[in-house]
């Protein structure tokens, strides 16, 4: 749940491992990774670094 205070960072709300996958990967790799963690989005990268796009389960069904 979120709070209302105006002044909550955003940092604070988001964990430290993120779950990504490559450009190169799947579709298959993402809704593993999507059922597996119980989350709606990835971030896709390339070069395990620069953002390409986002993935979500909205994509595939």
């Amino acid at each position: 749940m979120v709070s209302k205070n105006e002044n909550l960072l955003i940092s604070t709300l988001l964990g430290r491992d993120v779950i990504s996958l490559n450009a190169d990967n799947t579709i298959y790799d993402a809704i593993y990774l999507l059922a597996k963690n119980k989350i709606g989005a990835l971030p896709i990268v390339k070069n395990q670094k620069k953002l390409c796009g986002i993935i979500s389960e909205r994509y595939y069904s």
